[in-house]
């Protein structure tokens, strides 16, 4: 479990490390696209950007293309390409699936290669 003013702050730096550490086959697959992020603790949301950058901003999305709630711990988790599926309880709604994300976010480190965009 992250201590909650942990994940406070790594919700803060999200997007820096949503537009550095994606895999660009992924993102050429979801492109374009608006998906609501909505963590349950704190309720909040943001707008995952999918076009010719992908940025996530603190702002409900126009016309979202899908959806993706969760725990705050759960949804970090899954940015920073350590998801739990048996443990994270992650919905995905509209044209994704958990997978489409998952494989979106790969992760950074030992035994996760970044694929990193341009």
């Amino acid at each position: 479990m992250i201590p909650t003013a942990e994940v406070d702050l790594l919700w803060e730096r999200l997007d820096l490390v949503a537009t550095r550490f994606r895999d660009v086959q992924a993102f050429g697959r979801l492109v374009p696209g608006r998906i609501a992020v909505r963590p349950t603790d704190p309720q909040r949301t943001l707008c995952l950007l999918l076009g010719s950058e992908l940025h996530i901003y603190p702002c409900e999305p126009a016309e979202p293309t899908g959806a993706l709630s969760g725990s705050a711990e759960a949804m970090l988790r899954l940015v920073y390409g350590r998801n739990r599926p048996e443990a994270d309880a992650v919905t995905v709604t509209g044209a994704a699936t958990l997978p489409d994300p998952r494989s979106l976010f790969p992760g950074y480190g030992p035994g996760h290669p970044p694929r990193l965009g341009p």
